[in-house]
């Protein structure tokens, strides 16, 4: 019997060894999956996922970081395609499943039978980027006026100014409180039976924008103050139109050492106003002054990235900056830009142009359906075209089409790439040469070059319709 059990055990090892072997032969058994992923091919993707993920349906027993990061990848897949249904109820039980990223749940609430909630105290956590919390606190809302619970919320630091007064949550937490249950804040999709991005659509309709509580009266930073200023700064300056801009995303980091970001090089973007008559950009990322400690941390070459963009801006006359003494961008990011956005767009005539989902979901958010705003919220995509930005999957026009999240919204995408390697072959360079040598500046001039091909036909449109 002994013998048996160490021949099965035996046995069992050697099977184990060999497949995670097999699964891991490039470093990661998702690898493949993850690379369809950060192309935007989502259809690819998840039959990559589908294939290695546990089923829909079955319960996860067991399961490691790289199985979570797959799930959670697997979840926004799903929801770049428009099936929200899936994706939040695949997003629901990979956070719930450790290891994860997210803090585990003290008291789950029950996700099957909203009426759990009624006039319970829920601790909503906060988790992933700024822009999906903006959108995503649509559902905290519905979800309040459904069950009439105490409804606390635990959001990211940077925002937690404005959801203290979004008027639908009865208290911001930085701490956990006494609390009946807790949920994160995209599992309410599943508690309210979210199946279309229509449907998230007539959430907010039916209630109206969701995030107007935000620039209610009383911050100093708010759209008086910011109307002054930039009434100053048109008269000083001598244009008309402000377009603000916002050419930096939040990287997203992948698994499997791979990063999605949908950045675009500032000064391809600040060209606008060269073309646009009587606007000037303003950038709402950065800073007038910088010194050498804001690039002193991180990958060198990012920080020369950082401060090529910002000299570049420098030396540009299209380019104004947000006075100094005027921001407290550094502090208070998204007090500012709630501010500004109702200044600019609203008093000023002006337009956001932006690559970041924060903008997208807080201008959207504004403005759902306003006509004081409308089509003045301008949204660049590189390549990828996915729901949960609001992209509608099919359109008679490849490069401009209307959001079908936020009425109003227009998104602007790129629809081919120049590679920058293969530029660099044309042009007599072996990139692999430039790499071994640290040869950044010409790295970088050859990604601007290739970026500013690609990109052409999208600030073409874009200038055309604001020229309009």
């Amino acid at each position: 019997m002994q013998k048996m059990c160490v021949s099965i055990l035996v046995l069992f090892c050697v099977f184990t060894i060999n497949t995670m072997n097999h699964f891991y032969r490039d470093g990661n058994p998702y690898s493949e999956g993850h690379r369809w992923y950060e192309q935007g091919e989502y259809a690819k993707a998840l039959e990559v996922y589908d294939s290695k993920l546990p089923p829909y349906d079955s319960g996860i027993h067991e399961t490691s970081k790289a199985l979570n990061e797959a799930g959670i990848c697997r979840a926004y897949a799903l929801w770049a395609q428009g099936n929200l249904g899936n994706a939040f109820n695949e997003l629901s039980r990979w956070m719930r499943s450790k290891p994860s990223s997210t803090p585990a749940l003290k008291k789950p609430l029950d996700l099957n039978d909203i009426n759990k909630a009624k006039d319970k105290t829920v601790l909503v956590r906060g988790v992933y980027g700024i822009g999906d919390t903006f959108l995503w606190s649509v559902f905290m809302r519905k979800l309040k006026k459904k069950t009439n619970c105490t409804l606390l919320f635990k959001p990211q630091k940077p925002v937690m100014t404005e959801f203290e007064r979004a008027g639908y949550i009865d208290g911001c937490v930085s701490d956990d409180p006494n609390f009946d249950y807790d949920c994160y804040l995209p599992e309410i999709a599943v508690l309210l039976r979210v199946q279309t991005n229509d449907d998230i659509k007539r959430i907010i309709s039916e209630d109206g924008p969701h995030l107007t509580a935000f620039v209610k009266e009383g911050s100093f930073y708010m759209r008086e103050f910011w109307s002054n200023r930039l009434s100053e700064l048109k008269k000083m300056h001598g244009f008309k139109i402000p377009i603000f801009l916002q050419h930096k995303s939040s990287s997203a980091p992948l698994p499997g050492g791979l990063e999605l970001t949908r950045t675009i090089i500032f000064e391809i973007l600040a060209g606008v106003a060269e073309r646009v008559k009587g606007s000037k950009i303003l950038s709402l990322q950065l800073k007038k002054e910088v010194s050498k400690s804001d690039f002193n941390e991180g990958d060198d070459y990012f920080q020369e990235n950082n401060k090529y963009d910002w000299v570049k801006a420098k030396n540009s006359k299209n380019v104004l900056y947000l006075p100094q003494e005027f921001s407290n961008f550094d502090q208070y990011p998204f007090e500012d830009t709630f501010g500004i956005l109702e200044a600019g767009i609203r008093d000023h005539g002006g337009y956001l142009l932006t690559v970041d989902t924060s903008g997208l979901h807080a201008a959207g958010g504004l403005y759902h359906g306003s006509d004081k705003a409308k089509k003045k919220i301008l949204c660049l995509h590189k390549l990828v075209r996915a729901a949960q930005w609001g992209n509608r999957l099919s359109s008679d026009d490849p490069v401009m089409q209307e959001n079908s999240l936020y009425p109003g919204v227009m998104d602007f995408r790129q629809t081919s790439k120049v590679d920058a390697q293969e530029l660099a072959k044309q042009k007599g360079y072996d990139w692999q040469e430039l790499e071994k040598n640290k040869e950044r500046k010409k790295m970088r001039e050859l990604k601007y070059l290739a970026q500013k091909e690609s990109l052409d036909p999208v600030i073409s449109a874009v200038c055309d319709y604001i020229n309009k």
